[in-house]
């Protein structure tokens, strides 16, 4: 169960939504830890499953963690038919023809649907006020989503490849309509729940992510530079500024940028500001050096 008193779901990703098989041709819905078939569209299961844990959890304090497939692919919605079949790889299964972006509106609008009774079953039970609610993603879109202006998608380390949407309520502790201007990573949900929750993390525990429950609130929060790796590119940010280094056949290219004045990254100011441009390179130089073999900075 990774930690986890109760687990209902699918392990792999990438399951279809109606038959419940992954890309690969494995039956793949789980309760707790053995496979049980179970009738019904996936965002719906996971949704009604969440519903029934607050139910059963409402009298003491609780920590659910929701995972959507949606609107990862495959593209279906409550009426779009299951295609995948047991036993037959990827390259092997039947292809979808579907209409993209229409089934992935009501992949996305089925998802929300189901945030909204999970909002309502809180309030229904008188939790709501009490209750911090995260809702984000873990990277920006497929080629059928929107970044929203943002340069790159899913898999760049452009801004469009990791900057999502990320909304914190708890309408008993944190202000409301406030903007936080603090980049926060997955990673920090760790160190901010514990502390949120009024526990504390030993110190020998090294974790890369922040307890950014200040920043929540509205207070200036410094970090330490973000890094980010895919494939022969990556990035940096220290404060406003961030390098992208992009890795081809023949050469590298360098590209930086000041976020606060130009998120959507179209504006190269590598040779108008080779300080900035020689303190990130060191820094990417440095943590390649601690987290991989070989730097690709420097080959």
């Amino acid at each position: 169960h990774q930690g986890f008193d109760e687990f209902e779901g699918f392990v792999s990703g990438n399951v279809d939504y109606h038959r419940h098989i992954d890309q690969e041709g494995y039956f793949d819905w789980w309760k707790r830890d053995k496979k049980e078939d179970e009738t019904g569209y996936l965002t719906d299961l996971i949704t009604e499953d969440a519903l029934s844990f607050i139910d059963r959890k409402k009298e003491k304090p609780f920590f659910l963690v929701l995972h959507h497939g949606a609107p990862h692919y495959p593209l279906q919605d409550r009426e779009t038919p299951g295609f995948r079949m047991i036993g037959k790889s990827n390259r092997d299964q039947p292809k979808q023809k579907v209409d993209r972006q229409a089934v992935y509106s009501k992949m996305v609008e089925i998802m929300d649907e189901g945030v909204g009774r999970i909002v309502s079953k809180l309030e229904e039970l008188d939790l709501r006020k009490n209750t911090l609610i995260v809702f984000c993603s873990d990277n920006g879109p497929a080629p059928d989503g929107s970044s929203g202006g943002l340069r790159g998608r899913k898999g760049q380390v452009f801004e469009g490849g990791h900057r999502v949407p990320g909304i914190f309520n708890w309408p008993g502790r944190l202000p409301k309509g406030e903007i936080c201007q603090v980049p926060i990573l997955t990673m920090d949900l760790l160190p901010t729940f514990v502390s949120m929750g009024g526990g504390k993390i030993e110190p020998k525990r090294k974790l890369d992510g922040i307890d950014v429950t200040k920043a929540l609130e509205g207070a200036a929060t410094a970090r330490k530079p973000l890094f980010w790796k895919h494939g022969g590119s990556l990035a940096v940010r220290d404060g406003d500024w961030k390098l992208v280094v992009t890795v081809g056949k023949k050469k590298k290219q360098f590209l930086l940028f000041n976020l606060a004045k130009d998120r959507n990254e179209t504006n190269n100011l590598s040779a108008k500001y080779p300080e900035v441009m020689g303190r990130l390179t060191l820094l990417v130089e440095q943590w390649v050096k601690d987290v991989t073999v070989e730097s690709p900075v420097s080959q």
